[in-house]
């Protein structure tokens, strides 16, 4: 978890899953490598960017021979603050596990956001990495 990401970032905040196996040296590379690697992005919700910069952290890890025989499921997050563009939200309406409608509204990027309540709720914006095995 790092609530802010980085000095350069910090609006955002990163929250991660790291199940390794076979050990967990791969598991603890990323811990560090994954913030790291995001942090330096230009604009770390870029799809193509955050490939890339997984892309680079498994090659480093597995750039060590010995680190070959471990391995990690990577999960994580990026959140940010919602920006206020009313412009590019479109409003749409689910049914969530209780039965009860909820509306939503989604950006023009794809990320889903929860509508604020009179209550003072913040939005957030939410950017899910799903990496997968390595």
């Amino acid at each position: 978890v790092c609530l802010k990401l980085n000095d350069r970032h910090k609006d955002l905040a990163l929250f991660g899953v790291y199940d390794g196996h076979a050990g967990s040296q791969c598991s603890t590379y990323l811990e560090k490598a994954v913030p790291a690697a995001v942090g330096k992005l230009a604009k770390p919700t870029k799809k193509h960017d955050l490939i890339d910069a997984m892309l680079a952290v498994d090659e480093e890890f597995l750039s060590n021979p010995h680190a070959r025989t471990n391995g990690s499921t990577c999960v994580f997050t990026v959140v940010r603050p919602r920006r206020a563009h009313p412009h590019k939200s479109s409003k749409s309406s689910s049914v969530d596990s209780s039965g009860s409608n909820s509306s939503s509204s989604s950006s023009a990027s794809g990320q889903r956001e929860k509508p604020s309540s009179s209550t003072g709720q913040k939005l957030f914006e939410v950017t899910v990495s799903n990496i997968g095995d390595s």
